[in-house]
């Protein structure tokens, strides 16, 4: 057995890290107000909630969370291998539910902080017929809109 000596962190908490270490800069925004959607694994099971909703507010937006959020988030309907079935004949998918949650609170950008995520609701966007009006974007993606040049 390796002894491991190296930590092992979500992207967002390693961005966060070094944002808060002035190791990455970011140039703020006009506090255009985004909404975040806790992913399963990194919220519920890990305790994730802070780092990405720290990045958010470094990068200057104004973050409204959704009605369910932290502990009591929403799956996006992919989680456990149901990005690979077949979802003919559901009524209404997790991720387009998620999505009208969303387009209740008047934001343009949706962010999330999972590959499944970006594609189950950008899947939902289309669907929905929304995309024109709801952006979905990784934190990875909004922090690189908003870095500072040169950093």
């Amino acid at each position: 057995m390796l002894a491991a000596r190296s930590r092992v962190l979500h992207y967002t908490a390693l961005l966060a890290e070094l944002v808060a270490a002035g190791r990455l800069a970011i140039a703020p925004t006009d506090g255009t107000t985004v909404t975040y959607h806790n992913p399963c694994y990194l919220g519920r099971y890990n305790g994730g909630f802070d780092a990405p909703r720290d990045l958010i507010r470094a990068a200057g937006y104004t973050l409204h969370d959704m009605p369910r959020c932290r502990e009591n988030s929403f799956c996006c309907g992919a989680g456990g291998g149901r990005i690979w079935q077949s979802d003919d004949g559901v009524k209404e998918r997790p991720s387009e539910n998620r999505i009208r949650e969303a387009l209740g609170l008047n934001v343009g950008i949706f962010v999330v902080a999972c590959p499944k995520d970006k594609v189950m609701y950008t899947a939902a966007i289309d669907a929905l017929g929304v995309a024109s009006s709801l952006r979905i974007l990784d934190v990875a993606e909004l922090i690189n809109l908003r870095e500072a040049p040169g950093a």
